[in-house]
């Protein structure tokens, strides 16, 4: 989120929640930005800061049990990031994050076999590889 967070600021824009409990939570991205039709819509800064997250090269953790809430995820993290890890439940994030470091993780809030929270807070107390 904090990455996001930079990202929209940097286009003049912002990232606002709106959570509704048992429901689940909404994020809204909006930015100002005109669309030239040859060249990319990116400020030179935002091209900076893209280009040094593609060098740090970021591992993530997506848990999510949505097969489109993935599709749309991964979509967006590949031109960001170097690996990302898949998890449809609690109990799969849990082993992967116990295998693994871990930069970022995208946390679900609702899964099959858990909430989010709870899930994350299982994570910090195991710790990664």
């Amino acid at each position: 989120m904090a990455i996001a967070q930079k990202l929209a600021l940097m286009m003049q824009g912002e990232i606002t929640v709106t959570t509704k409990l048992g429901v689940g939570s909404e994020f809204k991205v909006e930015i100002c930005a005109d669309l030239p039709e040859k060249s990319s819509n990116l400020s030179v800064a935002s091209k900076e800061v893209l280009s040094e997250l593609k060098e740090k090269k970021l591992r993530v953790l997506l848990v999510e049990d949505n097969l489109i809430n993935q599709k749309v995820a991964l979509a967006f993290l590949k031109d960001f990031v170097q690996e990302v890890d898949v998890a449809s439940t609690a109990k799969e994030a849990i082993e992967l994050y116990k295998k693994n470091a871990y930069d970022v993780v995208f946390m679900d809030l609702s899964l099959p076999d858990g909430d989010g929270i709870s899930i994350t807070k299982v994570l910090i107390r195991n710790g990664a590889k």
